[in-house]
């Protein structure tokens, strides 16, 4: 009997194993579709920051420059639940009249409205698309919103991008949130926030249906097995009460919040939360555990009940048979990653690592430290990627989302290398060859990053194309006087057959004289 009880001890440590594996795996999964919301509401702030240039670029930016923009990035298909994206022009109270004269001759709409008095109204000037009922919001004065006026003066005040919580959205009232970004008259000095209010031209935003982008994330990521609870739960003062945004399978879920019969050892829960564009978002990830915990359950009282000696007996012979597995491959494990930590830090090549969600660096070798020019291990571990890269790749891709996409693909695919152009700590830029490669280590999947400094090979390079450019100049220098030679030597061999001929008809007319 002691055998048996010292068989199920360990069966059910194995258990726990398991469910603690399980736990990781689901957190890691949690994580992902975590991610990558925040990384699609990065792309609406991106989106928006891009009209914001196309305005300050531009002495005066008409409609249909506005809606060939938004045209151009096929909104329909990068950005989902996307609703309505419009240009908010700023309106004196002195050129409300002649606003409402001139969307007057191009819509039949009544002007601003709601027509309160006040010193700068906000109306909707452009929207895309130009839907019949998106353009009845044209001329609506979104500062009349408490929930859009309060984001339009944090975005001023903090210069960038700010997200309301969830509001009823014109034109049909859905459930959705609304991301606002200022515009200011073009060449204006903004670094100064007392400048930034009478510098405003107007606003940006962009719509979000809440139901069709969450549901379009579930479809993307098969949420099929999960219960997902998402919340807005920033503090801005007054109520403290989360805000329910999505429940997706929300069978488990009261009010946006897990049920007490949910939780417990029968589930794995996760819980996330992010800060996007001034607000603060809850994940709550809910689902069963998988069937492969129940299976080593149903072991477990398969042998309680047969309780024979010769299966305790057998039990046990499994259990030293699976402790030296264990041992072994614990072990195995062992050497294994003393042989990486070796490589890792004598290697020449530059060799660092990358956790998400943050991809910020959590380590680096020596060859790392000297490529980057930092001090040590602790100054380059405060660092990401874009931190050593210039604002700005060759092809005028911002190097940060750029630098997520790539690492992204890397996580979906495996692996994945490019060229990119690095820089050392506050120093000079310099091109560089990476190769990113997806790897599990502590439970975690992370991404090993290997750079090499390719300045050499590109100036050998620029070398060889100079060389091969004064090649084909001299090629074609070396045609030209050959042809002139030619045409030369027929003109000298024309000559003398002339001169043949002359004699010949000199020595005829000597002949005749005689």
């Amino acid at each position: 009997m002691v055998f048996l009880f010292a068989g199920i001890f360990e069966w059910d440590q194995m258990r726990q194993d398991f469910q603690r594996e399980a736990q990781i795996d689901f957190d890691d999964r949690s994580k992902e579709i975590t991610l990558a919301v925040k990384n699609k509401l990065n792309s609406y702030v991106y989106m928006l920051y891009g009209l914001e240039g196309l305005f300050n670029a531009s002495d005066e930016v008409r409609r249909s420059e506005f809606s060939a923009y938004i045209k151009a990035l096929d909104s329909d298909k990068h950005f989902p639940g996307l609703s309505i994206i419009s240009f908010v022009r700023r309106v004196p109270a002195r050129d409300a009249d002649a606003f409402n004269q001139r969307i007057g001759t191009e819509f039949p709409m009544p002007g601003i409205f709601p027509a309160d008095l006040k010193e700068d109204y906000y109306p909707i000037d452009y929207v895309y698309p130009e839907s019949d009922i998106n353009l009845r919001t044209v001329g609506y004065d979104i500062s009349s919103d408490l929930n859009r006026r309060f984001a339009m003066e944090k975005a001023m005040n903090a210069n960038e991008a700010v997200m309301t919580g969830q509001i009823p959205v014109k034109p049909d009232n859905e459930p959705g949130v609304v991301i606002i970004s200022p515009v200011y008259q073009k060449n204006a000095p903004v670094e100064d926030p007392s400048l930034r209010r009478g510098a405003v031209l107007g606003y940006v935003q962009a719509v979000l249906h809440t139901q069709d982008f969450f549901s379009a994330v579930a479809s993307e990521y098969d949420l099929k097995d999960i219960d997902l609870a998402v919340s807005d739960i920033t503090r801005n003062g007054g109520s403290n009460e989360p805000e329910t945004l999505f429940h997706f399978n929300n069978d488990q879920f009261a009010d946006g919040k897990l049920r007490a019969s949910a939780a417990g050892n029968s589930a794995l829960t996760s819980v996330i939360s992010i800060d996007m564009a001034g607000r603060t978002w809850s994940f709550i990830f809910f689902t069963p555990i998988a069937a492969t915990q129940f299976s080593y359950q149903k072991t477990i009282s398969a042998m309680v009940l047969l309780g024979s000696g010769l299966i305790s007996l057998l039990v046990l012979i499994l259990l030293y048979s699976l402790l030296a597995s264990r041992q072994e491959a614990l072990s195995l494990a062992r050497e294994i990653e003393n042989r990486y930590e070796a490589l890792f830090k004598s290697s020449a090549d530059a060799i660092m690592i990358l956790e998400p969600p943050l991809w910020k660096f959590t380590g680096g070798n020596l060859a790392t430290l000297k490529l980057f020019n930092v001090k040590d291990e602790k100054e380059f571990i405060s660092l990401s990627p874009w931190d050593v890269s210039p604002k700005k790749q060759p092809d005028g891709s911002l190097s940060e989302p750029r630098a997520r996409s790539m690492m992204e693909k890397a996580i979906k695919e495996g692996s994945n290398s490019f060229e990119w152009i690095h820089k050392k700590y506050k120093g000079d830029d310099f091109p560089a060859e990476v190769l990113l490669t997806k790897m599990r280590y502590g439970g975690k999947w992370m991404l090993q990053a290997t750079v090499r400094d390719i300045s050499r090979k590109k100036k050998i390079e620029a070398i060889k194309q100079d060389h091969a450019k004064e090649l084909n100049r001299s090629k074609k220098e070396l045609e030209v006087k050959v042809s002139e030679l030619e045409r030369w030597r027929k003109v000298m061999v024309g000559r003398e057959l002339e001169m043949v001929e002359l004699k010949k008809k000199i020595k005829q007319l000597s002949g005749l004289n005689k």
